[in-house]
C-alpha cells in the first residue's frame, strides 16, 4: 500500500468497527483497466470479511481521508464479487482507495473485563467463519489480535473471568 494523499490524524479503524471505503479503479499493473470492475463505495465492518482480504487487511492501516494506490500480488486476494472482479485473469491487481470515514471503536484498554471477553468470542467466531471459508491469512489476525488482548489476565477481577479468558 503506497499513501498518495496523507488522511487525518493518527487513528485507523479498529478490527470491527464500521468503515466506508471507496474504490475508485482496478488495473492490471500495466495501466490497463480490468473488464468488469465497477467503482464504489463499499461499506462494511472491518475484518468481518465482508470484502476481499486485501481490501480487509489494506483498510486496517489507512486514516479517514488518506488515498491509496494498493498493489495486490497474487491477484485472487483482490477478487470481490461486489467490485466485479470475481472472474479476472491478471497476474496483479492495482487498486485506488479512499477511506472515506469509520467509526473509531473502543480500545481494548478501555474495556472492562466482561467487554473485553464479549469482543473475543465475537472475533473468535468471526476467526473461525474465516478459517472454514479458507481465508487463513485473515482468520489468523483475528486470532492474534485476540490473543494479544488476553496476553495478561492477572488484573482482572474476578477469577472466572481469567478462566474464560
Amino acid at each position: 500500500k503506497k499513501s498518495t494523499k496523507e488522511g487525518e490524524g493518527w487513528d485507523t479503524p479498529k478490527d470491527s468497527c464500521a468503515v466506508k471505503l471507496k474504490v475508485e479503479s482496478a488495473t492490471d499493473g500495466s495501466g490497463a483497466p480490468i473488464s468488469g470492475f465497477q467503482a464504489q463505495t463499499l461499506e462494511f465492518t472491518a475484518g468481518n470479511g465482508d470484502v476481499c482480504d486485501a481490501l480487509e487487511m489494506a483498510v486496517l492501516e489507512m486514516k479517514s481521508g488518506e488515498h491509496a494506490v494498493l498493489t495486490v500480488r497474487p491477484a485472487d486476494l483482490a477478487l470481490d464479487a461486489r467490485l466485479g472482479l470475481q472472474g479476472a485473469t491478471v497476474d496483479k491487481i492495482v487498486l485506488k482507495l479512499e477511506l472515506i470515514e469509520f467509526v473509531k471503536g473502543k480500545d481494548s484498554w478501555s474495556m472492562d473485563d466482561e467487554e473485553k471477553l464479549e469482543h473475543g468470542v465475537a472475533r473468535k467466531e468471526v476467526g473461525s467463519a474465516l478459517f472454514k471459508q479458507g481465508r487463513l491469512a485473515l482468520a489468523l489476525e483475528r486470532y492474534k489480535k485476540i490473543e494479544s488482548m488476553f496476553n495478561y489476565v492477572d488484573n482482572f477481577k474476578e477469577e472466572d473471568n481469567k478462566t474464560k479468558a
